[in-house]
């Protein structure tokens, strides 16, 4: 899935204004500032991500994650 489809999808799903984000967004900078690599920082944040989200699935959640982190840079 390419960037602005994972951003039009965490827009559907009112993730703009999710609570959620704060704290993925931490643990993934965080563990990127540590030295590990994106791809672990993000396999670390899906958990996060769905503790908030629980309806999401894996594979759903990392799609969005990775729309997020990807703006970012």
């Amino acid at each position: 899935m390419d960037r602005k489809t994972a951003v039009g999808r965490s827009r559907d799903l009112g993730l703009e204004a999710c609570q959620c984000r704060p704290a993925v967004t931490r643990t993934y900078q965080s563990l990127c500032a540590m030295g590990y690599d994106r791809d672990e920082a993000l396999d670390a944040a899906v958990p996060v991500y769905r503790a908030y989200h629980p309806e999401a699935g894996e594979a759903r959640a990392a799609d969005i994650l990775r729309g997020w982190f990807d703006e970012a840079r």
